[in-house]
């Protein structure tokens, strides 16, 4: 996706997140809404991809 419009989207998912309306109905539905993006995201899902990855190696799950 071209860089623009990942920033952009960022942006405005941001703004939203920052909301207190949306606040309070994450809240209520156990949601744990976190704006993170660009560099520190793709850390955090590779490293979620290597995590999660291993797990379903090493026991074999398989999606039912």
């Amino acid at each position: 996706m071209p860089a623009p419009i990942v920033e952009r989207l960022y942006t405005e998912i941001t703004k939203a997140l920052k909301d207190p309306e949306l606040q309070t109905k994450f809240r209520e539905a156990g949601v744990e809404a976190d704006a993170t993006g660009g560099e520190e995201l793709i850390r955090y899902m590779r490293a979620e991809n290597e995590k999660w990855g291993k797990v379903v190696k090493d026991t074999g799950a398989k999606p039912d």
